[in-house]
């Protein structure tokens, strides 16, 4: 799927649909999330994306998704991209 030693940062859809196995793209993401524990790849993503991805659920009252982010065992192994700004 993508070559060795490959560093994919993932924005909040892919962590949604992720989280959520989206019937059309949880397929796709599988083989990512494999890819990421062999070690053949890192994914990276910012502490952002996964607030943004908290939004709905916080906002619901949905323990249970929210649960199920925080369960979600690639997002405890990321490589947080930290956002840097200078003024």
């Amino acid at each position: 799927m993508f070559p060795s030693g490959s560093r994919i940062y993932l924005d909040t859809a892919p962590i949604i649909y992720s989280v959520e196995k989206h019937p059309e793209y949880w397929h796709l993401l599988q083989e990512l999330w494999v890819s990421n524990e062999r070690l053949e790849v890192e994914v990276l993503t910012s502490q952002l994306t996964l607030l943004e991805a908290l939004v709905l659920p916080t906002r619901e009252r949905d323990d249970r998704m929210k649960e199920a982010y925080e369960a979600f065992s690639p997002i405890r192994a990321f490589n947080f991209f930290l956002y840097q700004c200078q003024f």
